[in-house]
């Protein structure tokens, strides 16, 4: 459940989307005490709509890459990730989540500093 970025609620409620709001959001969250909004974009709820390389169970973007398959992390066994082994894909590893899958995608260059 999101917690309001305004007050830091715990209760904020589904809210439906206007026809203009389902193009752009998958979800919107609305805190019943203050009315501040969460919105959650596609790509985090369908990490494959992404243009870039995302955890396909978590759907975050810290992502490294391995040379070879980490036997005690799992892998992820969808048959668009297998595809995109036999295409030359890269070996990714979520950070987050210890998943490894194969994904053609660019990776997001994170800025540190």
């Amino acid at each position: 459940m999101p917690m309001c970025p305004v007050c830091q609620d715990s209760r904020m409620v589904e809210r439906r989307r206007t026809l203009r709001q389902r193009f752009r959001y998958a979800r919107i969250h609305e805190c019943p005490a203050c009315e501040g909004r969460r919105v959650q974009a596609h790509t985090d709820v369908h990490p494959l709509l992404s243009l870039t390389a995302r955890c396909p169970k978590c759907s975050t973007q810290e992502l490294r890459v391995r040379k070879r398959l980490d036997p005690y992390d799992p892998v992820y066994r969808n048959p668009i990730s297998l595809m995109q082994r036999y295409l030359g894909a890269r070996l990714m590893y979520c950070v987050d989540c210890r998943l490894q899958f194969y994904d053609l995608r660019p990776r997001r260059k994170i800025r540190r500093g």
